[in-house]
């Protein structure tokens, strides 16, 4: 799964259907040599630069994102399938959990994740036992340090092991945090934001993180969700957010974002998800979730605040 290949290629199909010139196209961004190496070659490039091109062509990036990996014929369901799991909508995954565990990556990596989301997904759903899942993510973590390479693929492992077992060895927990601090903005964005999701989902949680990093992954999948705005990841970097505020006892502002976030779930989340994000919000804030919401839009609507 070649990502950033495929996202030049689909950018460059929609500048030929505007018959716009790779040199016009370039012109204060970057040399047509650059342009070319990064669509041939599968290199890295930051959000903010390839936001640019789509800007000139009047295209969001949101959707070429969605289309590269939800849309487009030929996707075999993994990144679908991978999502799903995350954000547990079960609806209607059998189908694609059927066709993913018929594919097989050439990629070891990917090969290793697609296994560990397959079982991450069984347990979920209560097709296998608690103990198989963790020796799975046991097997899954001794594998991605036997190959020892510093990329995306790696860190979303790893920070399913820490969701799982957060007392982990420290390494792993700043091996992760290294890499989303250097390379966060310019690796492939739905295994990135979910990476993040995991670490910072269990720093909530665990205390994992001290107070500085934990604000400094925070600020950074602000800046991916700008140029990937899916509802369930905007909704959770708003508790992020939220969580970094209220070490500042700020309490206007932290009411501006909250009660968003409690709406949000209410949407976004089925019910048993929803119970156990109510109470896991209640915990953190020490308030009632609906008092706190009336509240909060009560206030906000006499300021004229309420978004």
């Amino acid at each position: 799964m070649n990502f950033y290949r495929d996202y030049f290629r689909i950018l460059d199909k929609i500048r030929i259907s505007k018959g716009i010139s790779v040199s016009d196209l370039c012109y204060g961004i970057m040399s047509e040599r650059t342009y070319y190496r990064y669509m041939l070659s599968n290199k890295d490039i930051r959000f903010e630069i390839y936001n640019k091109l789509l800007q000139k062509l009047e295209v969001d990036a949101s959707n070429i994102i969605h289309y590269s990996f939800f849309a487009e014929k030929g996707d075999p369901g993994i990144t679908r399938f991978i999502y799903r799991v995350h954000v547990k909508h079960f609806d209607d995954i059998e189908d694609i959990y059927h066709q993913v565990l018929k594919y097989t990556s050439e990629s070891v990596q990917l090969e290793t994740i697609i296994r560990i989301y397959v079982k991450k997904y069984e347990y979920t759903g209560g097709k296998i036992s608690k103990e198989s899942y963790l020796n799975a993510l046991e097997t899954a973590l001794k594998k991605t340090i036997k190959y020892n390479e510093n990329n995306i693929n790696s860190a979303i492992v790893k920070s399913l092991y820490i969701e799982t077992f957060p007392n982990c060895d420290k390494s792993i927990i700043e091996s992760v945090c290294n890499f989303l601090v250097k390379n966060g903005l310019k690796s492939e964005p739905v295994f990135t934001v979910i990476t993040f999701d995991n670490l910072l989902s269990a720093s909530l949680r665990f205390n994992i993180l001290s107070s500085e990093l934990f604000i400094e992954l925070k600020n950074l999948l602000g800046k991916i969700v700008q140029f990937f705005p899916h509802k369930y990841f905007v909704n959770r970097y708003t508790l992020y957010h939220c969580f970094a505020l209220k070490n500042t006892k700020d309490e206007s502002e932290l009411g501006k974002h909250l009660y968003k976030y409690i709406l949000g779930i209410v949407v976004l989340q089925g019910y048993k998800d929803f119970e156990k994000e109510i109470n896991l919000v209640e915990t953190l804030f020490d308030i009632s979730a609906v008092e706190y919401t009336k509240k909060a839009i009560s206030e906000l609507y006499k300021r004229n605040e309420l978004i």
